[in-house]
């Protein structure tokens, strides 16, 4: 199984397909080819395909570049540098080598045991604005979660009926 991600206009993907071998078997070898696939996204769906592997596992046919970069819906494609660049979370953040978004200051370091139940650290984009020596503030992790799903316009509820379905 191999996966392909499409692109539209501005290289940001918008679809994230898995293959079997069988659709990606080139018909003048009778073999696995993962570029063949990219071939027939081309030929058989609407838009511009790139191959991408799942979860950074490298398969056989696949190089180690190839599996490091895994395409997912809102990525961008770099032509140049073969990789998908996720969203930047925050403008203060920073693309590494490895095409990871890095805050410009390192998230603490704590032991599990000093840090409260239901708490964690999480970027403050403004905290950061008003004073660059800050950025990482402790949260509830209860309220924050309903905090987003209040964004989302869902309730614990609406969680619950969404996790027994």
């Amino acid at each position: 199984m191999n996966h392909y991600a499409k692109i539209d206009d501005n290289n940001i993907v918008v679809q994230v397909i898995a293959l079997t071998d069988q659709k990606i078997t080139n018909p003048e070898t009778n073999e696995v080819d993962v570029s063949y696939g990219k071939t027939f996204c081309n030929e058989n769906y609407s838009g511009r395909w790139i191959d991408t592997c799942v979860l950074n596992i490298v398969h056989d046919e696949c190089t180690l570049e190839q599996c490091r970069k895994y395409a997912r819906i809102g990525d961008t494609y770099d032509e140049a540098q073969d990789a998908f660049i996720p969203p930047q979370p925050y403008p203060s953040w920073t693309l590494n080598d490895h095409f990871e978004w890095e805050p410009p200051i390192a998230a603490p370091t704590v032991e599990r045991s000093e840090v409260p139940a239901d708490k964690s650290y999480e970027w403050d984009e403004d905290a950061y604005q008003a004073d660059n020596t800050t950025g990482w503030k402790q949260v509830d992790l209860v309220t924050s979660a309903e905090v987003k799903l209040e964004a989302l316009g869902l309730t614990k509820e609406d969680l619950k009926e969404l996790l027994s379905m």
